[in-house]
């Protein structure tokens, strides 16, 4: 009997992702996440009494990992999360209360930007607003 080759692979549901930032201050980066964004400290690796990599998340859909054991990449990360309309007027709204710099950008549709004390961005696509082609 020959087996359904779909019943023997893997199921790629199950993977967990993380985005990772680079940055030079792991600590500020955490105080950043939890202090402006609501996040949580997940997991935190030491060497020598310092914060080497951290993972903080918001929820079971986004997760990050902060490192500062790549220099050269600093600042070089960029997470995309697009969401719904009442959930991005009540961040805009937490961030403007926080005090967080927010710009304006664009990639296919307006987005809000915030970029963390490390340079890397955080683009939040305005719900609803797409440009015509």
């Amino acid at each position: 009997m020959v087996q359904n080759q779909a019943s023997v692979e893997p199921d790629m549901t199950q993977w967990t992702s993380s985005t990772l930032f680079f940055v030079s201050d792991v600590e500020a980066a955490i105080d950043f996440y939890i202090d402006r964004f609501g996040f949580t400290l997940n997991m935190r690796y030491e060497e020598e009494g310092r914060a080497r990599v951290a993972g903080v998340s918001n929820g079971d859909g986004c997760a990050i990992l902060l490192t500062d054991q790549w220099p050269d990449k600093n600042g070089t990360g960029v997470l995309y999360t697009a969401l719904d309309k009442d959930e991005f007027t009540s961040l805009k709204r937490r961030l403007a209360e926080k005090r967080v710099q927010m710009e304006d950008g664009f990639w296919g549709r307006p987005l809000l930007v915030v970029t963390d004390p490390g340079g890397n961005q955080l683009y939040f696509p305005h719900p609803g607003e797409v440009e015509e082609s």
